[in-house]
């Protein structure tokens, strides 16, 4: 229950990881003046389930704003957590037998790290690709029988998650705990770009805007190149430089 002498100028409050922490928290707000507040990190480096232990992982993050926001508020529930956090993806468009009528959607295909918001809306996405594949199937001559409609669909949906999965699997592999395959230079690269976009975002409405609409799938991951981020990004970096 939000403090009552509380002045905040915030709607909603993030406080991201700082490599090499994992920690992070978010309060968002809901009905009858209440937040909702959810502390995360990585590498069995656990939020406690305790309320002193709770509050010392908020005032533990690299910006005090969480742990002054909730420091007097009413805990009002009990403390939740959930520690699913794994990326998995299975290829059953690689598969040499492949039942026909049949097909596979949702995590039981891919299962992101429910911290990036993906999961929702690459199952939608994969119900917008059965559409257009039933449609393609039957505007074919003489293939009302979908015949190869299953395997069809399996390939294009494989294509559409590679949009979220590596953009989710980079960033996790900033941490030295993420087990799988090490991602390649050019991710790294990636990596340092995004950070300067994301410190970016903080003063720029306009990359702000973009990175939602990435991170909700609802523009490519192009736009961060868009010269109105990337001409900035080059202007931070070189102003820093000068700092040093």
């Amino acid at each position: 229950e939000r403090p009552s002498h509380s002045e905040q100028s915030w709607k909603r409050l993030y406080v991201a990881a700082r490599p090499p922490s994992t920690r992070s928290a978010v309060i968002y707000p809901a009905e009858n003046d209440r937040w909702v507040v959810t502390l995360s990190s990585a590498g069995r480096d656990y939020p406690s389930t305790e309320e002193a232990g709770f509050l010392e992982f908020s005032r533990s993050l690299h910006s005090p704003a969480i742990f002054e926001a909730i420091k007097d508020a009413k805990p009002i529930s009990d403390i939740c957590a959930y520690r699913g956090m794994a990326n998995r993806l299975r290829h059953y468009e690689k598969s040499s037998r492949f039942p026909e009528r049949f097909v596979v959607v949702g995590d039981a295909v891919c299962a992101f790290n429910p911290v990036y918001g993906q999961g929702m809306t690459v199952a939608a996405a994969a119900a917008l690709t059965m559409d257009e594949c039933f449609k393609y199937q039957l505007s074919k001559p003489s293939n009302h029988e979908l015949t190869g409609l299953a395997q069809y669909f399996q390939e294009r949906l494989s294509r559409e998650i590679s949009k979220s999965w590596h953009m989710t699997t980079g960033e996790d592999f900033r941490w030295p705990e993420t087990k799988g395959e090490k991602p390649a230079l050019l991710t790294r690269l990636t990596q340092l770009y995004m950070d300067q976009v994301s410190l970016l975002g903080a003063e720029s409405e306009y990359a702000h805007q973009r990175f939602l609409e990435v991170m909700h799938q609802v523009k490519p991951f192009s736009v961060f190149f868009h010269p109105k981020i990337s001409v900035q990004v080059f202007k931070q970096v070189m102003a820093h430089q000068r700092q040093i």
